[in-house]
């Protein structure tokens, strides 16, 4: 195993956790909402996440 595919196993396991970071953001802002106690910081928190999960997976796309 080269160092090469170490770090692009490490890559895709921190944009897997930005991905469930976004998803956990908007679930929380969605049921938030519903009830009527929304969470005001979930919209940043998901588009931190989505930015974070573009700049570590997007840039090195598999070939």
């Amino acid at each position: 195993m080269t160092i090469w595919k170490l770090y692009d196993g490490i890559e895709q396991a921190l944009a897997l956790l930005a991905l469930i970071g976004t998803v956990a953001a908007v679930l929380m802002a969605g049921i938030g909402r519903s009830i009527g106690a929304p969470v005001t910081s979930a919209p940043q928190f998901a588009q931190l996440f989505l930015i974070w999960t573009g700049f570590v997976d997007g840039v090195d796309a598999p070939s």
